[in-house]
């Protein structure tokens, strides 16, 4: 629950006015079956069954459309799923699993503007998605170090969308089926000295639905997107205590009829297919325990994109890029573990994070710059049995920063929202094992 909008007006002024508060909550339920069986013969089942449903409230001053107007956007959200595999590993290296998968989702968006004379409702949509997968996997060994892996997986959705109050235009479809096939393809390669060689290629789909469109009183459809990527890399792992793992991967993504959250000038959020993507990325981890005691950790991912398509090129042409994905971020750790006397363990901890330069979306109303800024953080903590003392000291150097620039869709056309990041903030938290 949050008693107001967590945005301000300006990276250096931590403050923001509005003419009414701006309160949002969610509420979630969660529930989850798990049922599992080994056989002596190396033969296991596995059965997971979950559910979830969540309300959401938010809302928002809408003076920029008039006096003392608020807008409110009410969520529901019905998720059931269920995934049942089976799997077996053989003599020689060799494996295989086949299974199945059923998902069941429901969502529903409401909203609506409250004026003077009361709560005028605003047109949303009830979406809900059916599906069910089959897909089956082999790994078979070519020789003691090479080993070669396909899949697949093919599946069926409908999807029926439903507007909440009747729109200006019927130009739209209420439900759509899809099938899809997706390959998978990996293969292993041992190099020796525990290092991996590891390769594959791989797809997947979303689903498409109806969706609130651009003007009045309207709704349209958005297509189905997908994905193709193919990753190569090297791997190390640690076999004992002490030593370094490690990853090192190359990737290649064509993003097709991209699926995206966009706001309309009027302040209305809307989704819409923006259009393709090509994406390249390095992505790398170290976890070295260099000796007993000491664990220094370390991570970097940087990637190349670019955006086409008609809703992009409204884009400045420095940013024709997938929301939310900076050039480079990394980050860095160690921690030092000091045991004093037999019962107590005293950790001390320090990181470092940069995150680069992103956009928050495409199109000339997101393309918005955030990011680029770093943080350090310290903790000390103090174990003694099921007893946990710990102090924490983040954004020690009190670096100011713009995490994500949103917070009112309303007030997007002023390109100068920002959430900030957590000032220097001290804490000293107690916690028990039961």
């Amino acid at each position: 629950v949050a008693r107001d909008a967590q945005y301000v007006m300006s990276e250096d002024v931590l403050a923001s006015r509005a003419a009414m508060p701006q309160p949002s909550w969610s509420d979630m339920a969660f529930g989850r079956l798990l049922l599992s069986k080994n056989w002596a013969s190396g033969l296991q089942f596995v059965s997971a069954t979950g559910y979830v449903h969540g309300t959401s409230f938010e809302q928002f001053d809408a003076s920029t459309l008039g006096a003392q107007l608020s807008y409110q956007l009410d969520g529901r959200k019905t998720l059931f799923s269920h995934e049942s595999r089976l799997s077996r590993r053989l003599p020689g290296g060799g494996s295989w699993v086949i299974g199945l998968n059923m998902v069941s989702d429901q969502s529903v968006t409401g909203r609506s503007l409250t004026v003077r004379q009361g709560v005028r409702p605003v047109i949303g949509v009830t979406n809900v998605t059916r599906s069910g997968a089959i897909f089956a996997e082999a790994t078979h060994p070519l020789t003691h170090r090479l080993w070669l892996t396909l899949g697949g997986r093919v599946t069926a959705a409908r999807v029926d969308g439903e507007p909440s109050i009747r729109p200006r235009s019927s130009n739209f479809v209420r439900g759509r089926s899809t099938v899809r096939v997706d390959p998978t393809l990996g293969v292993s390669w041992l190099l020796g000295g525990n290092w991996t060689f590891f390769g594959r290629y791989q797809s997947g789909f979303r689903t498409g639905g109806l969706a609130v469109a651009a003007g009045v009183g309207r709704v349209a459809n958005f297509e189905s997107d997908s994905i193709q990527m193919t990753e190569v890399g090297l791997r190390h792992l640690r076999r004992t205590d002490t030593g370094l793992s490690a990853s090192l991967s190359l990737s290649r993504a064509k993003w097709t009829a991209i699926q995206a959250d966009l706001i309309n000038r009027g302040g209305q959020p809307v989704t819409s297919n923006i259009g393709d993507a090509r994406i390249s990325a390095l992505e790398g981890w170290a976890d070295w325990v260099p000796q007993r005691n000491w664990h220094l950790t370390g991570a970097l991912f940087m990637t190349d994109n670019e955006v086409l398509g008609r809703t992009a090129a409204l884009s400045r042409a420095n940013n024709l890029r997938l929301p939310e994905t900076p050039s480079v971020s990394a980050r860095l750790g160690v921690v030092r573990d000091i045991p004093i006397g037999a019962q107590w363990l005293l950790s001390a901890k320090a990181e470092a994070a940069f995150v680069g330069p992103s956009v928050l979306g495409v199109g000339d109303m997101l393309d918005v710059r955030q990011g680029g800024y770093g943080l350090a953080d310290l903790g000390l903590t103090a174990r003694h049995g099921r007893y946990t003392l710990a102090a924490t000291l983040d954004n020690l150097l009190d670096e100011r920063g713009n995490r994500f620039a949103y917070g009112n869709p309303f007030l997007l056309g002023r390109r100068k929202v920002s959430t900030p990041v957590r000032p220097r903030t001290f804490a000293l938290r107690f916690s028990a094992d039961f």
